[in-house]
């Protein structure tokens, strides 16, 4: 069995090879191509609240690696999934950026995945912690914070839930996104 270090080893290596696309909160909803389904008027919306309260468009940086090819060692996470209709990418915060208390209403899933309004309640988001936790790294979902998570520590919530993480460490939190839709509920 692979030591905590050497896991993190391994991951460095694998998610340095990943084609990460710089991003901002602000720039979601591209001027010139609007997303024509439910979730663009809440996304719109949201990015609207941002601005209101002069949140700086430079503290939302973030890195997103859209469906990149992975290893059988990520791949078990996507493993409680694999009956669902599901998507995943990963995130990275760099020291000193934050994502600012938000909710997800997932517009690429719903796109490529034909969901409806209706189903869009039953839409799920788990992170998985592909970097363990340093002071300076903070987790909020709803009224609830996070710290002190381990290397394959996840977390799920409902769509629409707020949420929100911050880095105020010395190094990069990065995250495995898991988006699904649970048709059981």
């Amino acid at each position: 069995m692979a030591s905590s270090t050497e896991l993190l080893m391994d991951l460095l290596k694998e998610y340095s090879k990943f084609d990460w696309i710089e991003t901002y909160f602000y720039d979601e909803v591209p001027k010139d191509d609007v997303w024509e389904n439910f979730t663009t008027t809440k996304k719109l919306e949201l990015m609207k609240q941002f601005r209101s309260s002069n949140m700086p468009k430079e503290t939302s940086k973030h890195y997103m690696a859209l469906n990149p090819d992975i290893s059988d060692s990520l791949k078990i996470y996507l493993e409680p999934f694999e009956d669902n209709i599901h998507h995943y990418n990963f995130l990275k915060l760099t020291p000193g950026y934050n994502l600012w208390m938000h909710y997800d209403n997932y517009p690429t899933f719903v796109r490529y995945n034909n969901i409806t309004q209706d189903q869009a309640e039953n839409i799920h988001r788990t992170i998985v912690m592909l970097t363990p936790w340093e002071q300076g790294q903070v987790l909020q979902i709803a009224d609830n914070t996070h710290t002190k998570w381990n290397i394959g520590d996840f977390y799920s919530w409902r769509s629409y839930t707020w949420h929100g993480v911050g880095n105020f460490s010395f190094n990069d939190w990065v995250c495995m996104q898991i988006t699904w839709l649970d048709e059981s509920d």
